[in-house]
């Protein structure tokens, strides 16, 4: 879904090239190459990767990016369609040939590529390596490959899918993969941002924001992960810290804003608030010219207008904790960058966590399940969807994503719900396989959460009868006998 503006060369850029020696192996079968050195900006990768993005309205933060990639500065480059596997071009003017390039694609995968590196380690002694292609240099660590694919990651924490079939050379660059330190992310992101941004740090956070608010969204970003990370600790979900900061811009200019959903790839739309990309590894929200409050989250606002304030600060933080939900989620192991996992579990765990209460909990007492009930989300199932509502829902939400797309806020109320029925449950034994469930599917093999039949066999290894739990979820929320009232 959802990225730090990213440099396709490493922190010591020409350095690099210098000093790394060619790999033995597949280098022999290869001419000499003049390794091109990038300017500090996005290059788009062959395959588009998904973001999550919050819009004006209950059906947000869909996962798709297909628009043209620019970086925030307006340098041009072609855009790729989501998911597309662009196959070698055949110039005859090409040193290398055909046979050479065939035996290359079959072998590179077995003999040059590391194993399968998890994303959150922070001490794995994964190898720096440049994959070139046609067009482009890619510097980083090689996190996976599947089939025809390799997922590599950069020191400022972007990915990249590529298909080996179009890397024509690689060489090690260092033994030792070395993530961007905060200070170089903020050098990275000053040089992508025009004039009137400031940068700031925190522990766990890089934000940029317009002068004079940035200390401001840190402090409230470094907050949240503190209470996420804890809620997931105690859903038994069992995260890890990121290796690296994350990184958040906001934006007070809709200019501004709409330069930066080019370069992430992002379709930007009037009712776009704010998104996660998970290509670039950043969120990225519109404030409006409203600053940031400290009024509580009552969930996403179904209606937003720019010329009311206070509702605007609300809808803002909203976005916020929803896609800060994502980011943490994918960059401490619970989800994965690479597999992406099933939508309705990913949204459904982004949404739990947007209730201050399931974050924060009340002193003094143990919660109830009302007390954890996102009001939005609940009116919306109870209202609209419960009166459509068919046997078998849950099946076709578990099975496909489709769903999102073609009722959009049934969806997002449906796997809400489950999520928090399951989170909420006074039995030890749905939690438990919930963690298990979402342990399960961060380990995908591949991009995806399979076809529709392998979708449910996981899930019914893992969690049981989405028939069952379906009844048990609508006797579970009609037990609780709660009404919630929106405010006009």
């Amino acid at each position: 879904m959802p990225q730090q503006e990213v440099s396709l060369r490493d922190r010591t850029g020409q350095a690099h090239h210098q000093q790394a020696a060619a790999s033995p192996g597949f280098a022999n079968f290869l001419p000499p190459a003049t390794i091109p050195v990038l300017p500090n900006c996005n290059t788009p990768a062959t395959s588009t990767l998904p973001t999550t993005k919050t819009r004006k309205s209950p059906s947000i933060h869909c996962a798709e990016a297909h628009t043209q990639k620019q970086n925030l500065k307006e340098i041009p480059r072609p855009a790729t369609p989501e998911a597309a596997v662009i196959e070698p071009t055949h110039d005859t003017t090409r040193s290398v040939s055909i046979a050479t390039r065939l035996i290359f694609a079959s072998l590179l995968p077995c003999l040059l590529l590391p194993p399968f590196l998890p994303v959150s380690s922070a001490d794995d002694h994964a190898r720096l390596i440049e994959l070139q292609t046609d067009n482009t240099t890619y510097v980083g660590r090689l996190l996976k490959r599947s089939g025809d694919h390799v997922w590599l990651m950069d020191p400022l924490g972007s990915l990249f899918q590529l298909n080996v079939r179009q890397v024509s050379a690689f060489k090690v660059v260092a033994d030792r993969f070395q993530p961007a330190t905060p200070d170089e992310q903020i050098r990275s992101l000053q040089k992508e941002l025009l004039d009137g941004y400031e940068v700031t740090s925190t522990q766990h956070y890089v934000v940029a924001a317009p002068i004079g608010n940035a200390q401001q969204f840190a402090k409230t970003l470094e907050q949240l992960y503190q209470e996420v990370y804890a809620c997931c600790q105690n859903l038994g979900l069992s995260p890890q810290h990121p290796e690296m900061p994350l990184k958040a811009i906001i934006f007070f200019n809709e200019q501004h804003f709409q330069r930066c959903c080019r370069t992430d790839q992002m379709a930007w739309s009037a009712d776009l608030t704010g998104y996660y990309s998970i290509r670039s590894n950043r969120i990225s929200v519109l404030a409006a010219s409203s600053p940031l409050t400290s009024t509580a989250n009552d969930g996403n606002q179904i209606s937003v207008r720019p010329q009311q304030p206070s509702h605007v600060s609300q809808m803002v933080q909203t976005t916020l904790i929803h896609e800060a939900c994502h980011q943490i989620g994918f960059n401490s192991g619970i989800h994965s960058r690479i597999s992406h996992g099933p939508k309705w579990l990913v949204e459904g765990l982004a949404m739990h966590l947007e209730s201050d209460n399931v974050r924060r909990g009340k002193s003094g007492r143990l919660l109830s399940p009302a007390d954890t009930a996102n009001p939005e989300r609940l009116h919306w199932f109870q209202t609209e969807y419960l009166p459509r509502q068919q046997p078998g829902d849950l099946a076709r939400l578990i099975t496909s994503d489709e769903h999102f797309a073609r009722a959009p806020f049934d969806a997002y109320s449906l796997a809400w719900a489950f999520t928090w029925f399951l989170c909420s449950s006074e039995s030890p034994e749905l939690p438990r396989k919930l963690a298990d469930f979402v342990r399960l599917t961060a380990k995908q093999p591949g991009p995806g959460a399979g076809s529709a039949t392998q979708r449910l066999e996981t899930f019914q290894r893992t969690l049981g009868d989405p028939d069952l739990l379906e009844t048990q979820l609508l006797r579970f929320i009609d037990s609780l006998n709660l009404h919630v009232e929106t405010q006009p």
